[in-house]
């Protein structure tokens, strides 16, 4: 995955660019083929804020935090809502791909017993005939 870090209202410092790559590559364990990611880290008064959009092959994530302590605080608050996120569509495309494949266990069940119920029917109407 390639990292771009942008500085804006701070000067450039090689370890914080080296951290927010680092926490930025692990979310790739999370992601279907990472491509990139851009992370923005400003300085804003006494803010410190730290935005990211990070793309991959089914779409992109955008998110941003701020704080007041120091920036390594909003580079970890800005990789955990894009874990959130990540985890989230990791989660809803298992669940898709399970109901793609078979279904679950629970649609297997009542497509069963609507077929058990569909055949009592036809038994019963053949005994009312």
């Amino acid at each position: 995955m390639r990292v771009e870090v942008t500085f804006r209202n701070l000067s450039p410092s090689k370890p914080l660019n080296d951290y927010a790559s680092s926490k930025v590559d692990r979310l790739g364990r999370f992601l279907n083929r990472p491509i990139d990611a851009h992370v923005v880290l400003t300085k804003d008064g006494f803010r410190n804020v730290a935005e990211c959009t990070l793309r991959d092959s089914g779409g992109h994530f955008t998110a941003k935090d701020e704080s007041e302590e120091d920036m390594y605080a909003a580079v970890d608050g800005l990789i955990d809502k894009l874990a959130v996120q990540a985890r989230r569509r990791k989660s809803k495309m298992k669940s898709h791909r399970a109901n793609s494949i078979g279904g679950t266990l629970g649609e297997m069940e009542a497509v069963r017993s609507r077929e058990q119920g569909a055949d009592l029917d036809a038994e019963l109407d053949a005994l009312g005939e």
